[in-house]
């Protein structure tokens, strides 16, 4: 999920300027932990098959060998090797956000365990993945790694992480103060090709959501407007964005009163969720893209750029637009609140709940996480950096340097959503209601291929070059294509 793939060390520093505001075990030595490992079992079984002999009456019966996929799993206990005496020497994989802070973070480490000494390997986010995948192909993997949602399936599948609910339970850790959907989506379970439901493959270690709402204060404040409250709904957030918009008397727009992002993840999803509908099925075989619900949403997008015109399109600006000072209201991802908007000095700004939809207010969650690898030879180490990570001194850091989407909550209502801020976004503190009843992500196999179709389908609606059923229609062709691969690779 690569909101992270910019620097966020200035932006965490000033948004985090706030007013008033388990037992560890012994790396040498210890005890190993099991490993619950769970298989598909595939058979090959001999059946025989009748059939009728073109040209003739007659019946021939064949026996044909045939490999089956079954629904079945197994459990299988496997004992980790006992971890040598001395230092434990324990990698890290990360992907490259910010050098400096995700170095810092292993230095810190260091320095409280220097029985566990710990190596950073980094890498871009482009060829992480495929580092990742290559090193389980080989055997050689690192301990921990930083987990995207977008590829737990993918590397669960591969029987390349490790299934932490044992070490969860043994250790009694406090998962449940975790923000729920941050921890169901990192569980996966054998036969699905979504997250939601199964063992849990990672320790949840952002939470932040792609559909956050802003508004310039310095604009409602010229225009004598009250800002955006709890009782807004798509209908009064249009008639303000029409108020807001202003054109010269050449016709051009000098001010825009809102601007959403031709995305599916980011705007169509989230829409069809407040119009009370889905984009899948819960096995998620079928796109529901044509659904009332879902075009609905998807209606409601396109008007803002080709009837009430109260949106520009996409790529007409040159900076964000917002940042321009000339938007009103803005849809975007949690990450603009901690990186780029906090540069934002020539105007007031801030965040409001997203408007109520027909039937309800929801916003959608994305998140990271950390990931024990299955082959690690160090897990109780392993174990010991992801709850020193997550709920002691080094998510202390996380959140404050980071992360500031942090799932933990103690450390998130302790740092960001404190209601006494002092810097912009002040009201940061409602997010933590909306995220505490955050819709889950469609993140399963193929995810990239997937949302990018269906994200292409918003992008022609909102030029006009489709109407939405026309882009609905498309995206479910396309959709259930994809998802019928992700089906067969994943399930068989």
């Amino acid at each position: 999920m690569s909101a992270r793939a910019m620097s966020r060390r200035r932006a965490l520093k000033g948004l985090l300027v706030l007013g008033a505001g388990g037992a560890a075990l012994s790396a040498c030595g210890a005890t190993p932990t099991p490993q619950v490992v769970e298989k598909v079992v595939t058979s090959v079984v001999e059946r025989e098959v009748t059939k009728i002999v073109e040209g003739t009456p007659q019946i021939v019966k064949e026996t044909v060998v045939i490999t089956e996929v079954q629904t079945q799993v197994v459990e299988q206990v496997v004992t980790a090797t006992p971890a040598p005496k001395g230092p434990v020497n324990l990698v890290l994989a990360d992907y490259v956000y910010d050098m400096e802070d995700q170095q810092k973070l292993v230095d810190m480490w260091n320095a409280d365990h220097p029985d566990m000494p710990m190596e950073g390997q980094f890498a871009p986010w482009d060829t992480y993945w495929t580092k990742i995948q290559t090193q389980i192909a080989g055997g050689q993997v690192p301990d921990v790694i930083d987990m995207s949602a977008f590829y737990v399936v993918v590397l669960a599948f591969r029987n390349g992480l490790l299934n932490i609910d044992p070490l969860i339970e043994r250790d009694s850790f406090p998962i449940g103060d975790f923000y729920p959907t941050s921890v169901e989506t990192f569980r996966w379970q054998y036969g699905q090709i979504r997250v939601g439901e199964g063992p849990l493959w990672a320790m949840p270690e952002s939470a932040q959501c792609g559909d956050m709402f802003y508004y310039n204060k310095s604009i409602f404040d010229k225009e004598g407007i009250p800002y955006p409250d709890d009782s807004w709904d798509w209908d009064k957030l249009l008639a303000v964005a029409k108020a807001l918009t202003k054109t010269a008397s050449d016709g051009t727009t000098e001010q825009w009163g809102l601007i959403v992002p031709a995305d599916a993840r980011m705007i169509w999803w989230p829409y069809t969720w407040q119009a009370g509908g889905e984009q899948f099925d819960d096995e998620m075989k079928n796109s529901l893209a044509e659904s009332e619900p879902s075009v609905t949403a998807l209606q409601r997008v396109v008007d803002y750029f080709q009837v009430d015109k109260v949106c520009p399109l996409p790529g007409s600006m040159q900076m964000h637009p917002f940042m321009s000072g000339k938007v009103a209201m803005c849809y975007d991802g949690y990450w603009m609140a901690t990186m780029t908007f906090t540069e934002i000095t020539e105007f007031g700004w801030d965040v409001a709940a997203p408007p109520k939809g027909p039937v309800k207010r929801q916003i959608g969650l994305g998140c990271d996480a950390w990931s024990i690898m299955s082959g690690s030879k160090n897990i109780d180490a392993a174990w010991e950096f992801l709850k020193w990570a997550s709920i002691d001194k080094g998510g202390d850091f996380i959140v404050q340097y980071i992360n500031a989407g942090f799932p933990y909550k103690p450390l998130a209502r302790k740092y960001t959503y404190a209601k006494d801020r002092t810097l912009p976004p002040q009201s940061l503190w409602i997010y933590d209601d909306l995220i505490n009843e955050a819709h889950i992500e469609y993140c399963a196999g193929n995810y990239a291929e997937y949302a990018s179709a269906a994200t292409s389908e918003v992008e022609a609606a909102v030029i006009g070059k489709k109407t939405p059923q026309e882009a609905a229609r498309d995206a479910a062709t396309n959709v259930n294509s994809i998802l019928a691969e992700a089906w067969k690779k994943y399930v068989g």
